[in-house]
């Protein structure tokens, strides 16, 4: 038995966007080979679409992109389950590239992860999954690398544009820039990518108390890239992450602010408690009109479409409605649009209907 250093998990996440979501396939092959994420992404799905398969991340699909990049046939190992972190320590080594195929449980594969140099580049801890097989990308150490002051130099530039990129946003939304803080970490993750943190914390204004946002999201690039096209690639992407994540944030202090704004129009001070409520019902309050979320009483919703009350919703009623009983307007559902064309009626054409 061979004996070299324990095999070391990096924490690495190749996904375009930063997201964790069950991409293995698509991650760890993109790792493996330097390529882009969303060039494998859409080199799977033609594979799958010229091979005739209903998905791209099964073997026939993926081992068949493995191999248009460079990579080895398919290598079982028979009879042996060893755990991975096992099996790079005593059998891989501390040199090469690998796809390594594992499971769970000894009786079906469900994951694949890339080994490079005897480090297992995963988004989870996945050292003590069973080996199954395995692709050879590379035996070679890995030759394509950029030095420690590029990588330096590529970090300041995405903390450059980042710090651009809510300059723009500030401009554009009409934020206050003494009422925007930010909070910005990133961390090298591998040799080609990085992970950007930014907090943003508001301070309290008259629609809203204090409120913070976090956003995450990685930056990737070729390595075998020249310099000039790593950097356009950096920016390119920093833009893309960073526009979304600022409307997105926008569209959130537009929600509050017109919410406020019904309140005072209502004449309404306290507000909806929303910590009890689930996260289903989270996110349908968040697509309520304003009016709605400023009078809203009570919200639940159980079992859509199954019954003709699946979605309750509560509201002080509105000026012009004198009819309600309680000072409460109680509106019943079975889905989420047949709720909507209720309050529409309602708002818009002053209906009073018997529910």
């Amino acid at each position: 038995m061979k004996s070299i250093k324990s095999a070391k998990l990096i924490n690495y996440n190749a996904n375009a966007s930063g997201r964790r979501t069950a991409d293995c396939v698509k991650r760890s092959i993109s790792t493996a080979f330097h390529r882009d994420y969303n060039q494998v992404s859409k080199d799977l799905i033609a594979k799958m679409k010229e091979l005739r398969r209903d998905k791209w991340n099964i073997a026939p699909v993926y081992g068949k992109v493995i191999a248009d990049y460079g990579g080895s046939k398919y290598i079982t190992l028979d009879g042996e389950f060893p755990y991975l972190e096992d099996f790079v320590d005593n059998t891989l080594g501390d040199t090469g590239t690998y796809l390594v195929i594992t499971g769970g449980t000894k009786r079906h594969s469900d994951h694949i992860v890339a080994v490079i140099d005897g480090e297992i580049y995963d988004t989870w801890n996945s050292t003590k999954q069973y080996v199954f097989g395995y692709y050879v990308v590379s035996t070679s150490a890995n030759e394509v690398s950029k030095s420690d002051a590029s990588m330096e130099e590529y970090t300041e530039l995405v903390q450059d544009k980042v710090y651009a990129e809510i300059g723009i946003a500030q401009k554009k939304y009409k934020w206050a820039s003494d009422l925007f803080v930010n909070l910005l970490k990133i961390v090298v993750t591998s040799i080609n990518a990085c992970q950007v943190t930014l907090k943003v914390a508001l301070e309290p204004c008259e629609y809203a108390q204090k409120r913070s946002y976090t956003l995450k999201f990685g930056v990737t690039f070729r390595l075998s890239d020249d310099d000039a096209a790593i950097q356009t690639s950096i920016k390119n992407q920093v833009k893309i992450r960073m526009y979304d994540r600022m409307y997105a944030i926008n569209q959130k202090e537009e929600m509050l602010q017109e919410t406020f704004n019904e309140r005072q129009t209502a004449g309404v001070s306290d507000e909806f408690e929303q910590s009890w409520i689930t996260p289903q019902e989270q996110k349908y309050y968040n697509t309520l009109p304003a009016w709605v979320r400023a009078r809203l009483l009570y919200l639940a919703i159980d079992m859509p479409g199954r019954y003709s009350d699946s979605y309750r919703i509560t509201i002080r009623p509105l000026p012009w409605d004198t009819d309600a009983l309680t000072n409460r307007r109680i509106f019943k559902a079975s889905t989420s649009s047949e709720m909507k064309q209720i309050l529409d009626a309602y708002y818009n054409d002053h209906e009073i209907l018997e529910w």
